[in-house]
C-alpha cells in the first residue's frame, strides 16, 4: 500500500465520515433513558489493518452527548502514529437534534495538533476555531452565509439514524459544516443482504444496507480538487445485536480510486454509565 498525501488525506476523509457513522448505534435507545452504547472496531486500509475506533454515545429525551475516539493500530501504527478525539453534545426534541458544542482534534506523527471546536446558536454555527486557519492549510474558508442551517457531522449522522429508526428507511439529506468543510451528506436504500461471519469481521447473519454519498459544497483543500476523494461510495450494513437492541453498524466499506477501506464491529455493550450534553 502507497502511503502518499493522497492516500492519506482520501484515508482522513473516509475516516472522519466513518467515525460519525459509527455512531448510527446511538439513534435507537428509549427516549425516556440516557443510556449509553459503546462500541469497538477494527478498520482496514488496502487490506491492513489500520486503527481501531471506540463509540460511546447517549441519547436521551431532552439532550445528547457523543464521543469517538480512533488512532492508529496494528502493523500501521509502527509507521504511521495517528489519532483523533471528537465529541458533539446538544438537544433532542421532535424536531431533530440541535447542536450545542462540537470539536474534534486530530494528530499525525509527530505534526502539530489540528482541531475544530464549534459553538451553535438556534440557526447554526455561532463561534468557530479552527487549527490551522484555512489560510495555512490550502484551503478557503467557508463563508458564514453556508454555514447557518447545517449540522457538525456527528449530530447529522445521529438525526439521519432518528429518522431510519421512526421510518425503516434510509433515505434522506443534510447540510454538514465540519468546521473546515461544508458539504452535505446523502442516504438511501441499498436493501437488505446476508453477511458472513470471518476471522476479521465476527458477525455473520442479515443486514440492512444502507449507502452515503457527499455533495462538496466549499472548503475543500485547493490542491486535490483535480482528484479529491468526493466521489468516494460508502455502504454501512446494519444489523441488531439481540432482540431487544436497535440495529448497530457491523460494517462499514469505502471505497475510491486511492484504495478500500473495511471496518468491522468486534464488540457491542451498554456504557458503565450514561452521558448527559451537560456532563
Amino acid at each position: 500500500m502507497h502511503l502518499g498525501n493522497g492516500n492519506w488525506r482520501w484515508a482522513a476523509r473516509c475516516l472522519a465520515v466513518a467515525g460519525a457513522i459509527l455512531l448510527l448505534a446511538g439513534g435507537a435507545p428509549r427516549a425516556e433513558t440516557h443510556s449509553a452504547l459503546e462500541l469497538e472496531y477494527k478498520a482496514y486500509f488496502g487490506g491492513i489493518h489500520a486503527l481501531s475506533f471506540q463509540a460511546r454515545v447517549g441519547l436521551g429525551e431532552a439532550d445528547y452527548r457523543a464521543k469517538v475516539r480512533l488512532g492508529s493500530d496494528g502493523l500501521l501504527a509502527k509507521l504511521v502514529d495517528f489519532s483523533l478525539d471528537a465529541e458533539a453534545a446538544g438537544l433532542a426534541g421532535a424536531g431533530g437534534l440541535q447542536p450545542r458544542r462540537f470539536n474534534v482534534s486530530s494528530q499525525w506523527r509527530e505534526n502539530t495538533e489540528r482541531l475544530v471546536e464549534i459553538t451553535y446558536a438556534e440557526q447554526g454555527a455561532a463561534s468557530l476555531r479552527v487549527e490551522p486557519p484555512a489560510e495555512e492549510d490550502d484551503r478557503d474558508e467557508v463563508p458564514a452565509a453556508l454555514r447557518r442551517g447545517t449540522l457538525d457531522p456527528i449530530s447529522a449522522v445521529l438525526n439521519h439514524v432518528r429518522r431510519l429508526a421512526r421510518s425503516g428507511s434510509c433515505k434522506g439529506e443534510v447540510a454538514v459544516f465540519d468546521g473546515r468543510r461544508r458539504y452535505d451528506v446523502i442516504t438511501h436504500d441499498l436493501g437488505e443482504t446476508i453477511l458472513e461471519a470471518s476471522d476479521v469481521a465476527p458477525y455473520g447473519g442479515p443486514a440492512v444496507r444502507c449507502g452515503v454519498t457527499f455533495q462538496p459544497i466549499a472548503g475543500f483543500w485547493r490542491s486535490a480538487r483535480a482528484k479529491r476523494s468526493d466521489d468516494a461510495q460508502v455502504e454501512v450494513f446494519l444489523a441488531p445485536m439481540t432482540l431487544s437492541t436497535p440495529p448497530v453498524p457491523v460494517r462499514i466499506h469505502a471505497k475510491s480510486a486511492f484504495g478500500a477501506l473495511r471496518i468491522h464491529l468486534v464488540a457491542a455493550r451498554p456504557a458503565a454509565r450514561g452521558l448527559r450534553a451537560q456532563d
